[in-house]
């Protein structure tokens, strides 16, 4: 009994001793293995922290800076080079379309007209037009803001033809072709506002310095086409200085980075076509003064270098 129970305790020791060794082999291996996985996680976790270290900047501070950068980038690629300079040079043309305004209330009146042998208000029915053609200069005072004054040639004239109406000065039907042509110096000096770079409103004084006004005109009989008066000459005393108002607006457009103004402008003179010395005749024998203006509405084109 007492051999039977030795032999059941050394193979319990032995059985122990297997499942022991057993285990710790296999503890090895987990620790090989986890050791092993370990090293490998290690590697993919150092290559994950490297990838978003090259995705991301290591500080807040560098990825903000970089955002900035980016940012700035980005105004650079919109901004045209016409708002990193102060000055700016543009060539410049308008085309427009004018007439007259203050007229004097006698010119309306028939009886008046008819006394001075005036057929039709001598500022009515008229087709006006202008050109003008020069450099424009653009100063910048501030983002916004600037000095653009201009030196321009400018053309205005009047065409105006009445056709077949009685004349009480010559007895009969005629048809009239009138033509007033003036050549001028023009300096605009306005300020300029660009709320966007796209936007500009314009506004300020124009002064003008008259070369040259000639007023033509044509009488032909309507009945048999002879011209039964004409005055093709020259010379119209008329003011030589004028002030006028300009305001507009319009948009500016970078077309392949070439830079253009396209908009409207009114320009109202504030002076007077007649000298002031210039008197009329009224019906009682009174004299007035001839106050009549003129006014243009131009299309204007500008190109800057």
């Amino acid at each position: 009994m007492k051999k039977m129970f030795l032999a059941l305790a050394a193979a319990s020791l032995v059985s122990t001793m297997a499942f022991a060794q057993d285990d710790y082999d296999y503890g090895d291996d987990y620790g090989t293995e986890a050791s092993t996985s370990s090293d490998d996680g290690y590697t993919d976790m150092d290559s994950g922290d490297k990838a978003t270290t090259e995705e991301k900047p290591a500080s807040d501070v560098e990825y903000k800076n970089m955002d900035e950068g980016k940012k700035v980038s980005r105004d650079e690629g919109t901004k045209p080079a016409f708002f990193d300079r102060p000055f700016n040079m543009a060539a410049h043309i308008a085309l427009g379309y004018g007439s007259f305004w203050s007229t004097p209330d006698q010119y309306d009146n028939a009886t008046w007209r008819q006394a001075y042998g005036m057929d039709s208000n001598p500022y009515d029915e008229w087709l006006g037009y202008s050109v003008a053609f020069g450099m424009a200069f653009n100063y910048r005072i501030m983002d916004i803001l600037s000095v653009s004054p201009e030196f321009n040639f400018g053309i205005r004239g009047f065409i105006r033809n009445l056709d077949s109406y009685y004349s009480y000065w010559y007895d009969t039907y005629v048809e009239v072709n009138e033509d007033i042509f003036m050549f001028d110096i023009e300096l605009p000096i306005l300020l300029r506002v660009m709320p966007t770079h796209q936007i500009y409103f314009e506004a300020g004084p124009q002064f003008t310095l008259k070369l040259v006004a000639n007023h033509s005109v044509d009488y032909v009989d309507s009945y048999t086409d002879e011209t039964i008066y004409s005055d093709a000459k020259g010379s119209w005393e008329c003011a030589t200085f004028f002030a006028s108002l300009v305001i507009g607006g319009g948009a500016t457009l970078d077309l392949d980075g070439k830079l253009f103004d396209i908009g409207l402008r009114f320009i109202m003179d504030m002076t007077k076509l007649e000298k002031d010395d210039t008197e009329m005749p009224d019906l009682d024998g009174s004299t007035f003064k001839d106050e009549t203006k003129m006014w243009t509405l131009q299309l204007v084109v500008k190109y800057w270098f």
